[in-house]
């Protein structure tokens, strides 16, 4: 069988069967796939499939259709790549019915390969799939978006001087305020070790600093402790914007990261 998968928002996660031909994807009521969003214009894109391979076309769309963060036109996909519209991340799986899952199951497959095991926040392949898209429809329509890194400043010592659990537990609780504290759009991911990264759309570059002297301001009154004992946790973050220069350093959300990186560096270093 098959299937038409939606990745994100994950309140649209489903599985759609495809047949052999096409299916018009859109928000309006002539669309074969239908999704509430209204970025999504009313015919946004068409799905054909032949019952061997995969072609996607854009039939016009006022926000465009991507593959893996790249505009398309018409073009062949396969399995392995994600595909926006609008805000929506979908892909194609072709699995034999013998060995279709119940709705419940899959959603719990996908959540866990999507999700942090240690936090419980959304891991780093999740955080790619949103952020191209997003790096994407930033670009075509010229709106702010900002990559921030947070990480807590001398980790190592935290390991050092109380054990890797207890390190973990400063992760989970750092995750956990982090989570609590953010801007409800913005995408909170464990990027990688003890990296977490925020994905925030739709603000200005003040509005981001603002956000972030915010969150920093949050950090420094938590307290964090074991047995009794405080542990001393303090933060250091670095971001990197789009539209500053998008012709140069800012051309992927690869570079963006690379740029926060960079930062953040910065930051630990004074």
């Amino acid at each position: 069988m098959t299937c038409l998968v939606v990745l994100y928002p994950r309140e649209f996660f489903r599985k759609i069967p495809l047949a052999e031909g096409r299916a018009v994807i859109g928000r309006g009521a002539e669309a074969d796939i239908r999704f509430d969003d209204e970025l999504i214009s009313r015919r946004h894109c068409e799905v054909r499939f032949d019952g061997n391979s995969f072609q996607i076309r854009d039939l016009g769309s006022t926000n465009g259709t991507f593959m893996d963060g790249q505009e398309i036109r018409d073009c062949s996909f396969e399995p392995k790549n994600r595909l926006q519209a609008g805000r929506v991340i979908f892909t194609v799986i072709t699995e034999d019915d013998s060995e279709n899952a119940e709705e419940a199951e899959d959603f719990r497959k996908y959540e866990e390969s999507i999700t942090d095991t240690l936090t419980g926040i959304p891991n780093q392949t999740q955080f790619w799939d949103r952020a191209r898209g997003e790096f994407a429809f930033a670009e075509r329509n010229r709106t702010p978006l900002h990559v921030l890194l947070i990480r807590p400043r001398s980790f190592e010592d935290i390991k050092k001087n109380f054990g890797e659990s207890v390190a973990e537990k400063v992760l989970r609780e750092l995750a956990r305020l982090l989570d609590f504290e953010k801007h409800d759009a913005a995408l909170l991911a464990r990027l990688e070790d003890e990296t977490f990264a925020m994905l925030l759309s739709g603000i200005t570059a003040e509005e981001a600093k603002q956000e972030v002297l915010r969150l920093h301001s949050a950090m420094e009154r938590a307290l964090f402790s074991f047995e009794d004992t405080l542990i001393p946790v303090s933060l250091i973050s670095g971001m990197a914007s789009s539209l500053r220069d998008p012709k140069k350093e800012n051309a992927s959300i690869e570079k963006m990261v690379e740029k926060a990186k960079k930062n953040l560096e910065k930051t630990n270093a004074s």
